[in-house]
């Protein structure tokens, strides 16, 4: 095929997510009514291609393709100038060529004056720094041209996806969304089913210090089937964050809420359209959310007043020695091997363990900084977390390597 072009704009290959490929659908959209023509030789993502060609033409070249242009824009890959003919050409360096030269990502020369090219664009002042001085590059940056948008639906819960918690009810809400298209992300803080799939749920390692994250939401779910007393609900609702909830007694009774600060999600999850609707304005629900306070509750009686003389555990900073690489194993509160010489804080019971009072009577951190208190007095037996070994395949050479412990 031969293409007879005004201008010609060339990109190796679209990638799902990118800057040239970001730049390239800024410009098509600012300049929709200028005849440009993006050229591609290799792989396209297909969401890219649909966003750029509501403005530009792109054309997929084939090695047989011929094109005869007044003007090609020209980025690092010129392989296409062997298919292409054109009146003048200009290069964009996308990037700091002296450093990717530097670290190895470029091969030398990268930076070099090519043949027939008229003007050197750079998207930067770094870009033009970092570019051969003989070619002197013009700074252009690239132009911006957002989409509207509106900010996502901000959701959490943090719950154990246990059978009593509903975990099915959580994939059929999220499906509902999605179906519905509502603008959203849902941040779930427990273990991931292996059935759950939706873009727009991620799933989070559990914390303690859940609260501190809240603020940023703009709503608490929790679908179980029964609660005696849901201290995130609480929690939520004490600092303001409406409820996606199920009709609990709790919901209604204890905390006598209604329709302006909690939205109720029957059991049995049959038509929630009205409460898919109601998520997709949370942000003005949480607005107008009215002000609620916990009712007194009477521990003062249930605890005794005995003066407390526990001063508690303080925590000690300790440097990780080589034992934890030389037996493959995991630091069970870092949740990885520590690298020697890393220094990080533990609290004094743990710090004692792991300098001597273990199964393995190995030193495993050495103390960096003092304190008060002694160690707590702990057993000198230590349970282990520790994964089964998998069982080899039978009639099988391959060998795995081992999972590493959890001290």
């Amino acid at each position: 095929m031969e293409y007879k072009l005004k201008t010609a704009y060339y990109i190796a290959g679209l990638n799902t997510i990118g800057g040239i490929e970001t730049h390239l659908y800024y410009l098509a959209k600012r300049y929709a009514d200028r005849d440009v023509t993006i050229l591609t030789k290799y792989h396209c993502d297909e969401y890219q291609l649909r966003r750029i060609r509501k403005y530009w033409r792109v054309i997929e070249l084939k090695p047989q393709d011929k094109v005869e242009c007044d003007l090609i824009f020209l980025t690092y890959d010129l392989s296409v100038l062997k298919q292409v003919k054109a009146k003048e050409m200009y290069f964009v360096i996308h990037n700091d060529y002296a450093t990717l030269i530097e670290n190895g990502n470029m091969p030398k020369g990268s930076d070099k004056i090519i043949p027939g090219v008229s003007k050197y664009i750079a998207v930067s002042e770094a870009a033009r720094k970092g570019y051969n001085p003989k070619a002197k590059p013009e700074t252009h940056y690239f132009p911006i041209e957002m989409d509207e948008f509106e900010e996502p639906i901000l959701l959490f819960s943090a719950t154990r996806l246990t059978s009593e918690k509903g975990p099915k009810r959580y994939e059929k809400l999220a499906k509902a969304l999605d179906d519905a298209k509502v603008n959203y992300q849902w941040h779930i803080y427990a273990n991931k089913p292996e059935s759950f799939q939706s873009p727009n749920v991620i799933f989070m390692p559990p914390r303690l210090d859940i609260v501190s994250k809240m603020p940023l939401y703009d709503g608490c779910v929790q679908l179980s089937d029964v609660e005696g007393f849901s201290l995130t609900l609480i929690e939520a609702q004490t600092l303001g964050i409406p409820l996606i909830v199920t009709p609990l007694p709790m919901i209604t009774e204890d905390m006598k809420l209604d329709d302006r600060s909690a939205i109720i999600i029957p059991f049995d999850m049959q038509d929630i359209g009205k409460q898919v609707e109601q998520i997709r304005h949370l942000k003005q629900m949480k607005a107008r959310m009215p002000k609620w306070s916990m009712p007194k509750d009477g521990w003062d009686e249930l605890i005794p007043n005995i003066p407390n003389k526990y001063e508690g555990v303080k925590p000690m900073k300790v440097k990780a020695t080589g034992e934890w690489k030389k037996r493959n194993i995991k630091d069970a509160c870092l949740g990885r091997i520590p690298e020697p010489g890393e220094i990080y804080e533990i609290d004094a019971a743990r710090a004692d363990m792991l300098m001597g009072k273990n199964k393995y009577k190995a030193v495993f951190v050495e103390l960096v900084e003092k304190i008060k208190n002694p160690p707590l007095e702990i057993a000198d037996e230590v349970p282990l977390e520790t994964p089964s070994e998998p069982k080899p395949k039978k009639r099988t050479t391959r060998t795995r390597k081992p999972k590493a412990e959890r001290l």
